[in-house]
């Protein structure tokens, strides 16, 4: 048989009890949870103080859990970043995919490639802004890698690709910080080491291409003079033609359109009669020497005769311009200066530039640039000096 417990009802709260002892009356606590007793002591006052609190806190407590019954908050999910990988693999699709809409160009694409082959050599990061600070000092270790090996123009175009990987990051929603290993480490300038080539040397490699027929076409001595007469290289020379449109690079009456392989809305317009004065031939000049040879073809530079892999009349492949120029220039003993690397085909174009401004010629628009300042680094003279031209001096002493 329980024990007896009663309740007077004098002014008791809910869930007090009192039982009779010799000592007096004995105060006892029910948990309405379970059921369960707990003594208070014989002092009345503080029974009734204890149980109204407990009361009061449980009742909390159940509203409490009623309410959570009912709404249950979704716990936040844990993101997951991506790694260093895949971003990488990510960003090759991506040149792939511009690659074939003609976004970019064919060899923009493949810079892009080798670049993104030379970026697996990072650490494999977990993309976690919090990983940011490790991230940089990786980057500018791996930057000055290169440096260190003189490879200063290198390691500034891997910078540049892993800024534009991080730009691709951020419009996919996978690195939300404003800054990046790209950006956060130096911007060091990379110093142009290839030689500058001069106008004499210039006519010095065409009388070695026609002084041996045996080894040079006459094809070669169209190209460099269509280059220096342009500023326009071998990407767009090997796809000039007479009149086909759909190469970008074609003559139609007393025009010829250029549209540049490295950007191709980079589209000039230059007139057939357009000349150098130091060069002495125009365009129209140029190209009527090209149709000498009297082979049927589209392609205004071409081979005129049948080699291994190509025919008469076959369109010239852009490395030949390069290796035919580097064999004329070694075989002239044209050797660069001490530091730098020996002059290229690519060169013509800078030479152009600088004769056409000495004629005052919207170099600019003639070389294909969106930006002055584009145009102004083929101003660079690589360690050399600036000639002082006097009748600039004092046309400018006039305007004054």
């Amino acid at each position: 048989m329980g024990r007896n417990r009663t309740t007077s009802g004098e002014g008791l709260p809910p869930n007090l009890y009192r039982k009779p002892q010799a000592e007096g009356h004995y105060y006892q606590y029910r948990d309405p949870r379970s059921g369960k007793f707990h003594g208070l002591g014989y002092d009345r006052k503080t029974a009734i103080s204890q149980a109204t609190q407990l009361n009061a806190l449980i009742a909390e407590q159940q509203r409490t859990n009623r309410v959570t019954a009912i709404y249950q908050p979704k716990q936040p999910e844990k993101r997951q970043y991506w790694d260093w990988s895949t971003a990488l693999n990510t960003y090759h699709d991506l040149t792939d995919k511009r690659e074939t809409a003609k976004k970019i160009a064919e060899n923009t694409a493949k810079t892009r490639r080798s670049h993104i082959n030379a970026l697996r050599k990072l650490p494999n990061w977990q993309l976690d802004p919090a990983n940011l600070e490790q991230m940089i000092a990786d980057t500018a270790a791996f930057l000055d890698s290169y440096r260190t090996q003189g490879k200063d123009r290198t390691a500034q175009s891997l910078r540049t690709t892993i800024r534009d990987v991080f730009i691709e990051l951020r419009h996919l929603g996978q690195w939300l910080n404003p800054l990046d290993p790209g950006t956060a480490t130096r911007n060091e300038p990379a110093t142009v080491k290839r030689s500058r080539l001069e106008l004499e040397q210039f006519w010095a490699i065409i009388d070695y291409a026609k002084s041996k027929p045996g080894q040079f076409e006459p094809w070669f001595e169209h190209a460099m003079l269509l280059a220096i007469t342009t500023s326009h290289c071998n990407a767009e020379l090997n796809r000039l033609t007479y009149h086909d449109t759909a190469t970008g690079c074609h003559t139609d009456n007393d025009w010829l359109y250029i549209t540049r392989e490295k950007v191709d809305t980079s589209r000039i317009k230059i007139p057939l009669d357009f000349r150098l004065e130091k060069v002495g031939k125009s365009i129209r000049d140029i190209i009527a020497m090209t149709r000498s040879d009297g082979i049927q073809t589209p392609f205004i530079i071409h081979h005129q005769r049948g080699m291994t892999n190509a025919k008469r009349g076959d369109p010239v492949h852009p490395y030949a311009f390069s290796r035919r120029f580097a064999a004329a220039r070694d075989a002239l003993g044209i050797t660069p200066e001490k530091g730098k690397t020996p002059v290229t085909f690519y060169e013509i174009r800078s030479l152009c530039q600088r004769l056409a401004r000495e004629q005052g010629i919207d170099t600019q628009t003639l070389m294909g640039h969106k930006q002055a300042s584009t145009t102004e680094i083929y101003n660079d003279p690589r360690g050399g000096f600036i000639e002082l031209q006097l009748n600039t001096v004092a046309q400018n002493t006039r305007k004054t």
